[in-house]
């Protein structure tokens, strides 16, 4: 059932972030002359979408564990772009579940986490940036379900921030 939960979240945050990041691309399309340096250059963009594009296709744990290190390699580079960085937070965050071992999941959790900070001092309040800490909390209680009574309150309050 979890995996079910995780896959629906894992869907639906794939399709609104590639169209996020396809809209923001023709954005930049349309407004060239101006330089955003909060979001990808078309660089950064194509890299980001192949990747993206290649992990919806895999199920190799393996292979999706080399994309989730190009998709870091972009986030790295392009440290002054949220979208790089969320996308980051999101796969760390996502190929967690796939860990059976708790230490390497909270491993790459904590590892979401830093991106997701990241985006965040770049891009504060973005909305698919508070329903990812939010999801990212979820998926802590997942993993250690004690600290349901600590981090529940902080994902609901996530989940209804980010609606607004």
């Amino acid at each position: 059932m979890k995996k079910i939960i995780y896959s629906l979240i894992t869907a639906l945050l794939l399709v609104g972030t590639y169209q996020e990041v396809s809209a923001q691309a023709d954005k930049q399309q349309e407004v060239s002359v101006r330089a955003d340096k909060n979001v990808p250059t078309e660089k950064t963009r194509r890299f980001l979408v192949r990747y993206v594009n290649s992990m919806d296709t895999t199920s190799s744990f393996e292979t999706k564990a080399n994309l989730l290190r190009g998709i870091e390699m972009v986030a790295k580079a392009s440290k002054s772009d949220w979208i790089s960085q969320y996308h980051a937070s999101f796969f760390n965050a996502i190929l967690s579940t796939e860990k059976k071992d708790t230490a390497e999941a909270n491993k790459m959790l904590n590892k979401a986490e830093e991106y997701i900070k990241t985006a965040n001092s770049i891009q504060a309040n973005e909305s698919e940036i508070v329903l990812l800490r939010a999801m990212i909390n979820g998926m802590r209680i997942g993993v250690n379900p004690s600290l349901g009574a600590t981090l529940g309150q902080d994902v609901m309050k996530g989940y209804a921030e980010a609606k607004n």
